[in-house]
């Protein structure tokens, strides 16, 4: 989560225009005019601003792996209350005990804990794949050497990663 927030942090900027690059633009309209010499006058006008489809997939691959990210990090806070209570049946008195261990096991099956403790890795490994898809779509963006060694180790990993889940 917190790599997450550092990627979504620099890509935010992404949505935002470029001045310094609208600037340049202005002043080059500006300039072509001059050299001109033309009596008409021409309001030089910025360049419209849109942000990339590709932009807005990396964000929203981000923004569920940080999601999906900080899920599996609130289950498993949850879970962990869940087993602490579920122990505490220790404490109690012997007739007692079994009592409220029996309930709280009824009431452990009941909020399917099991599964949900199980599907906490698979949280994370799916959060770890939208990361690293919209790492590799940023690459592909930028330089297309970078991406192509990043894709193949990725592609490594993932394989690697996959055969030790099965």
């Amino acid at each position: 989560s917190t790599i997450l927030t550092a990627f979504i942090a620099l890509s935010m900027g992404w949505f935002n225009e470029d001045y310094t690059q609208a600037t340049a633009q202005i002043l080059l309209q500006i300039s072509a005019q001059l050299a001109d010499n033309s009596s008409r006058s021409v309001v030089a006008q910025p360049p419209s601003f849109e942000v990339s489809t590709v932009d807005v997939a990396i964000n929203i691959l981000w923004f569920l792996s940080l999601v999906l990210s900080l899920a599996a990090a609130l289950f498993g806070m949850i879970v962990k209350q869940w087993l602490r209570e579920y122990s505490m049946w220790k404490t109690e008195p012997p007739q007692n005990a079994i009592w409220l261990r029996q309930i709280r096991y009824k009431a452990f099956l009941q909020w399917k804990v099991p599964l949900i403790v199980a599907l906490l890795p698979g949280l994370l490994e799916v959060a770890l794949v939208l990361f690293m898809i919209g790492i590799i779509a940023m690459l592909w963006t930028l330089d297309s050497m970078l991406a192509l060694v990043v894709s193949v180790a990725s592609a490594l990993l993932a394989v690697v990663v996959f055969s030790v889940v099965v």
